[in-house]
């Protein structure tokens, strides 16, 4: 995840991954857009590292789009059983 350097950074978990298009938000926006989100499961285990290694390895976007399902908002939700 190096020199992606996106406009537009699109995280979350699968409703991102699938729900958001990248490239029709370049294409609507003329910003270059990328889609960093993962499964639920990777999230609940993994929290935010990925946008972490992201932002690390990049130059900060101009939009930080993040979408989540509503059962990630629940206190519960990242106990993994």
């Amino acid at each position: 995840m190096h020199g992606r350097d996106c406009d537009v950074l699109i995280f979350g978990d699968s409703t991102a991954m699938t729900g958001i298009d990248p490239e029709a938000v370049q294409r609507n926006t003329g910003f270059r857009t990328c889609n960093i989100a993962v499964t639920n499961s990777v999230l609940s285990v993994t929290h935010n590292l990925t946008l972490d290694h992201y932002l690390k390895n990049n130059a900060p976007p101009r939009i930080l789009l993040v979408q989540l399902s509503p059962d990630g908002f629940q206190p519960e939700s990242t106990r993994w059983s």
